[in-house]
């Protein structure tokens, strides 16, 4: 039986670092390294746990063909359209309750912080890709157009 490892994908949620050892001895996880598998690993990890060097060191001992979506407080973004259109109609009504969204804020330094930590990962591992808010990620190329 053949098998089209292209499209095999692994989704990966370590919220603490409790979890971490946990995570890096896992022997299905070290044989998936070992193969030229997973196409796709999209991590659900906090960003204190990115920043971790041998969490980092886990995702440099995937293949260099594999590609890895980060989705965590180190994306740009707040989630969907409707999520800003919601938040901008509360704060009108009461901005101290329904304050900005975070990229919204231009805050010195916090958007600084982010951009240097999600750097530090996008130079350890290749193939590194920073979920965003409206952002679409195709897995599989389009075989045929869709009028």
């Amino acid at each position: 039986m053949f098998v089209n490892l292209w499209f095999i994908s692994l989704v990966v949620d370590c919220p603490d670092m409790s979890y971490l050892p946990l995570l890096l001895n896992n022997e299905k996880l070290k044989a998936c390294q070992e193969e030229s598998f997973p196409y796709l690993v999209v991590h659900f990890t906090s960003g204190e746990v990115m920043q971790n060097p041998w969490y980092i060191e886990w995702m440099g001992k995937f293949s260099v063909s594999t590609q890895h979506l980060v989705l965590n407080e180190l994306c740009v973004g707040s989630g969907s359209e409707a999520v800003h259109r919601l938040q901008t109609k509360l704060g009108i009504i009461d901005d101290g309750i329904f304050p900005p969204l975070r990229e919204f804020l231009n805050e010195p330094g916090n958007d600084d912080d982010i951009d240097c930590q999600s750097r530090s990962i996008k130079n350890s591992v290749s193939c590194v890709t920073l979920g965003e808010t409206l952002m679409k990620y195709c897995i599989r190329p389009a075989t045929n157009l869709d009028w």
